[in-house]
């Protein structure tokens, strides 16, 4: 099969979650990526150059020795799918990743607001969120996944999270979190030498 000449240079290729399926509190998120999926792409990368860590990839970069393409891999947000899955597909290999991580979704202090979101969508409950979303300038015809990214607020988040306070049960609320490694599943992965990388406390 023909294939295109990549660059020589660092490539980091960026994952969130790698699962089999959504949830109602990922499928209206995206960035989930199959498993097998993912398998076929580390297969495509190693065919088109060399998968490296992080620091050796900082490395070659100071030191001017990008002679080729080079990949590392980087998942965002800490999802319990890297660890579940991307981790033993990446072991088989040999390879080191990188993850940044929120840290009160480890610590369970604090779920993603953009996955109450989607739990919200799920259940019908936009028309209420809505409603709230009017007096901060959001428009019917517009996006409310879209609207409250470019003008996130404390105060919107506050609507957004007392619909999803009445619309779950505490057991459901702590039970969200498994969406997410905790710090046994980091010390894992600091074990086999992957980055571990701040993203923020909450996503915010």
């Amino acid at each position: 099969m023909f294939k295109k000449k990549l660059a020589p240079g660092w490539y980091i290729i960026l994952y969130h979650n790698i699962s089999w399926e959504d949830s109602s509190y990922t499928n209206c998120l995206g960035g989930t990526c199959p498993p097998n999926l993912f398998r076929e792409h580390i297969n495509f990368l190693k065919d088109y150059g060399e998968i490296i860590p992080v620091d050796t990839g900082e490395k070659y970069l100071r030191e001017n020795k990008l002679t080729k393409p080079y990949f590392s891999i980087w998942f965002d947000d800490g999802f319990k799918g890297i660890i579940n899955q991307a981790l033993p597909i990446l072991d088989s290999h040999g390879f080191e990743a990188a993850v940044s991580i929120c840290s009160n979704f480890v610590l369970r202090k604090e779920l993603f607001w953009r996955l109450k979101l989607s739990y919200i969508n799920n259940i019908d409950g936009m028309r209420f969120l809505r409603t709230k979303l009017k007096k901060y300038g959001y428009d019917i015809s517009n996006s409310v996944s879209q609207f409250t990214n470019e003008n996130f607020s404390e105060e919107m988040l506050k609507e957004i999270n007392k619909i999803y306070q009445d619309s779950t049960t505490e057991e459901l609320r702590q039970d969200a979190y498994r969406l997410f490694m905790d710090l046994d599943d980091l010390h894992i992965l600091k074990k086999k030498s992957w980055v571990i990388a701040n993203h923020t406390a909450s996503h915010y």
